[in-house]
């Protein structure tokens, strides 16, 4: 809906940022597309591990702890060309609510953040159609009325043609790579009554990267949903949803003879029943119960010829979670949000299970036991209280403080610093428990000349039990016992961000900085069963200092410019410190404790022009071009840093750029109604 004045000072969500479309078509887009993932990264609290990382860390949490909602939709990898472009086509979403304080109690199974992306609301009278050619991406958008006043269908499309740019790069790497992808989205609402609603939507994309002669990977993502929305009474709403989804990769060694294959996939099924009551205007109560069904492909090797030659074993997990919540208005000047949700997570066979003597990890193991299909392996439930409170000091400046318990039972493993798509998926057993966390936040929020600038600081601390972290040099791939390549310990993050926005006049912008720590520590009285000794280290992605400045100019009515500035400290690395030389073996690396070095500090600066050259109502059609430059001034930045020996001499590092060069773009836009 229309936002109302002080909105944002007085909602009684600590940490919860919501972007609309519009907003996010004002920022100048990589390569003149506007993205639903990329824009995240202009607010406080979200960086990502680097240009070619699919996947954000929220206030220095994993990239699989954000749990991806289109509607009742779940990505489980939201991006396309290795975080380049969002999943997500721009045309099919209206708004978004990044939630990373106060985390609702209808939302569960992950610790970082929920982003909740809403799709697009159809016109019910008439079609109305876009077309946008690119350098990069030639999309389609259409929408109108199936039946009047009745029906709606919207359908969005969606093809890549990036490959000259990679041949136009200099890096011979990436010259000789080819990259490409589809997405198709389309919606059909029809109002039964009017007060029942059925909504249908249906997603597919796939994506394909060849690296030079090395390797092929493709990864498609299929989802599909089914929503009623039901009003029985003025104030009472209910709502029935059920999703299915599948995400799956395929990685292709090119370079070995019998060309091996890696395959790996998750498929989720889940169903939601929530009712809304409203209660004098002052009183909102929410119950629901949510049940999820996931299972889980965590790899399979295959030779050329389709023989296995190691598999992990698939893996099922259900999850029923009720939930309250109360969002109240207590006083003039005291809002609150309440919330309960009761996590009730299975994981079942068919599976062998081996016990081992001790940890996993020393790989003593005893014996293997079958567990038959549906049967209980493992069981974990917590309650989990959610609560955040508003104190109106005066009309435009507030206190916002919050808590939350949350428990995730899928993470993904990655032998990586950054994600990557060839990451499986692992449903929590005894051996690998899930990760809870107890997050804490406290803000001060307050507008300025009748909301004109909106500012905002606010800090967060959260600690976490049982956080997964692969031991050195670890076997992950096609591993029937992953569980003996994974330690666990604990985690916290902490941090203030500083947010300053201007919302009005021909200028507008976001200026916003984050201080963010995000450690790691295992421990164990076994020194095998330990990182860095047992203390404390920095995870892949502590980022301490990140800075967004973006801004936009409105020339007149038909064009504009804009221009986008961010920083961010250099992740952490482990790196070789020496070289250890023996009679018959030469160049053995000693390792550096893990994480103890950081990649240089990332900067980029991308602009972008706008221009209208029809305006006039009367019109048919409308176009509009877009120009962008992205890294304006050609900042190699490191993605990632690996280390070259020659004879005798220590290991000498040379960091890999994805983009080293400034990239221009162009795009028309055209629209009919």
């Amino acid at each position: 809906g229309v936002r109302q004045s002080d909105d944002n000072v007085q909602s009684s969500i600590s940490g919860l940022s919501q972007l609309s479309m519009q907003e996010i078509k004002n920022l100048p887009n990589l390569l003149g597309e506007p993205d639903v993932i990329k824009s995240l990264l202009t607010l406080s609290g979200v960086t990502n591990a680097g240009e070619g990382a699919s996947g954000v860390n929220v206030r220095g949490g994993n990239a699989d702890q954000n749990l991806i909602l289109l509607d009742e939709m779940t990505f489980f990898n939201p991006t396309h060309s290795f975080g380049f472009f969002s999943a997500i086509h721009p045309e099919m979403v209206s708004d978004l609510e990044l939630y990373k304080g106060l985390m609702p109690a209808k939302y569960g199974g992950r610790l970082s953040s929920v982003l909740q992306t809403k799709s697009t609301r159809v016109n019910l009278d008439k079609w109305k159609s876009k077309l946008g050619l690119g350098l990069i991406s030639t999309k389609a958008y259409v929408e109108g009325p199936l039946w009047k006043s009745r029906t709606s269908f919207a359908f969005a499309a969606r093809l890549s043609h990036l490959n000259w740019l990679l041949k136009a790069i200099e890096n011979t790497d990436v010259n000789q790579s080819r990259t490409n992808f589809y997405d198709l989205h389309g919606k059909v609402t029809h109002r039964i009554t009017d007060k029942l609603k059925l909504t249908l939507q249906g997603y597919q994309s796939k994506d394909g990267f060849r690296f030079t002669d090395q390797f092929d990977l493709d990864y498609t993502t299929k989802n599909g949903s089914l929503e009623l929305n039901y009003i029985p009474i003025n104030n009472l709403s209910i709502k029935v949803g059920s999703s299915v989804g599948r995400y799956e990769s395929t990685l292709t060694s090119l370079n070995i003879s019998d060309l091996p294959q890696l395959n790996s996939g998750i498929d989720n099924y889940k169903q939601r029943v929530e009712g809304t009551y409203e209660l004098r205007g002052k009183y909102v109560f929410k119950a629901g119960v949510e049940y999820t069904n996931h299972t889980i492909n965590p790899g399979v090797l295959n030779a050329g010829d389709g023989e296995v030659i190691s598999q992990s074993q698939s893996q099922k997990a259900t999850s029923l979670n009720p939930y309250v919540s109360v969002a109240a208005e207590v006083s003039k000047n005291i809002n609150l949000t309440v919330g309960l949700r009761y996590p009730d997570y299975q994981r079942r066979g068919p599976e062998s299970e081996v016990q081992y003597i001790g940890n996993p990890v020393l790989n003593q193991s005893e014996q293997t036991t079958e567990i038959d299909e549906g049967e209980e392996v493992y069981r974990f439930s917590q309650l989990e209280p959610r609560i955040g409170l508003t104190f109106t000091l005066i009309e435009d400046l507030s206190l916002k403080a919050s808590f939350n318990k949350t428990s995730q039972f899928l993470s993904q493993i990655s032998n990586t610093a950054s994600p990557t798509p060839i990451d499986f998926w692992m449903a929590s057993n005894q051996y690998i428990q899930p990760m809870t966390a107890n997050s804490y936040s406290l803000g001060v929020y307050k507008n300025w000349k009748e909301d004109t600038f909106t500012t905002s600081v606010e800090g967060y601390y959260k600690d976490i039990d049982d956080v997964t972290e692969t031991i050195d040099f670890a076997n992950i791939i096609a591993n029937p016992t992953v569980e003996t390549q994974l330690l666990q310990g604990i985690g916290r993050t902490y941090g203030v961000e500083v947010n300053l926005d201007k919302t009005t006049g021909d200028l507008t912008g976001k200026l916003n900085y984050t201080y963010s720590r995000s450690l790691r520590q295992v421990a164990n009285d076994n020194p095998e069963l330990q990182i860095n000794n047992g203390a404390w280290y920095p995870a892949n992605f502590d980022k301490p200092h990140s800075l967004n400045l973006n801004m936009k100019y409105e020339i007149g009515k038909r064009s504009s410019i804009a221009m986008a500035f961010t920083y961010s400290t250099g992740r952490p690395v482990t790196a070789p410190i020496s070289v250890y030389e023996n009679f018959d073996v030469t160049g053995i690396y000693v390792f550096s404790d893990r994480n103890a070095f950081r990649i240089p500090d990332y900067h980029r600066l991308d602009i972008a022009y706008d221009y209208y050259p029809n305006i006039k109502k009367d019109r048919s059609y409308k176009t509009f071009w877009s120009f962008g430059l992205y890294n304006v001034y050609g900042r190699n930045n490191a993605y990632s840093v690996f280390f070259e020996q020659s004879n005798g001499s220590p290991p000498k590092a040379n960091s890999l750029a994805i983009i080293g060069v400034p990239l221009p773009s162009i795009t028309l836009n055209i629209e009919f109604e």
